[in-house]
């Protein structure tokens, strides 16, 4: 089983491990802001250096999805499949908020709305704004996505539906 989580260092045995690099690569590398350490069945598999340059570093999150170790920082969302090492890279219009994953979707939550990926790691919709400092799910029940945004921080948070098949908000 593979298995992913954000660290700070990269200790033995990780340090002798060849890294993959995402994000906005400093010239001369330099020190990421983060290691995504990823396992196979508890054995180090793959180790991926994560850089955020200047972005606002509100939330950070990774998950296995299929076959992606998928990582949330700053303004981006990357796709590390996990048998190719091939990555996919989405710049949000706001910070990284969330990971809703389902069996053949994948939502992701920023400061300002919501996208749905699809199984071969492309965007399949996203939303028009839905909150002007974050964006929560709630619950995905059938065919509706039921969740909140923050318009007037702190705390003013209305609620939205959304189709999960289109993206499109209804109701409210």
């Amino acid at each position: 089983m593979i298995t992913a989580s954000f660290q700070n260092v990269a200790d033995p045995p990780w340090e002798h491990v060849k890294p993959l690099r995402v994000g906005p690569i400093p010239t001369g590398l330099g020190t990421p802001n983060a290691y995504v350490l990823v396992e196979n069945d508890g054995a180090p598999f793959m180790r991926i250096d994560v850089y955020g340059g200047e972005d606002c570093y509100s939330f950070e999150a990774t998950c296995v999805w299929r076959e992606f170790v998928v990582i949330g920082f700053g303004s981006r969302v990357h796709m590390v499949n996990c048998q190719t090492q091939e990555t996919i890279t989405f710049e949000l219009d706001s910070y990284f908020g969330h990971f809703y994953p389902g069996a053949e979707w994948l939502i992701i939550a920023s400061g300002r709305r919501l996208l749905l990926i699809d199984p071969t790691g492309s965007v399949e919709w996203k939303t028009e704004p839905l909150g002007l400092d974050g964006v929560i799910v709630d619950s995905i029940e059938s065919d509706l996505i039921q969740g909140r945004g923050e318009w007037d921080p702190p705390g003013g948070w209305r609620p939205f539906q959304v189709r999960l098949d289109t993206g499109e908000k209804i109701g409210f």
